[in-house]
């Protein structure tokens, strides 16, 4: 019985979750290179930010989760990146 209550289900509801994941990540890796530019103003840091908040996120979301909800939100911070790559 205790099998069936640790298992992990799998369907459209991880999809779902996946892209929600990748929607926060985005959010939060706009907000923190927001405010780190404020602060500091320096391109590398602000170019690194979002792939560094996205491997965060990913860890800390496999670790509660499961991989699917992982792979969201290292999704959700590749638009920041390849944004910030182009348009600074």
């Amino acid at each position: 019985m205790s099998e069936l209550m640790t298992e992990r289900r799998r369907g459209p509801g991880t999809v779902v979750a996946s892209l929600g994941m990748a929607v926060v990540a985005m959010v939060l890796s706009w907000l923190v290179i927001t405010q780190l530019g404020v602060w500091f103003g320096y391109l590398g840091v602000a170019l690194a930010l979002p792939v560094l908040v996205a491997v965060a996120a990913a860890v800390w979301v496999r670790s509660q989760f499961g991989p699917a909800w992982a792979a969201g939100a290292v999704v959700g911070a590749l638009p920041t990146f390849v944004f910030l790559w182009f348009f600074f």
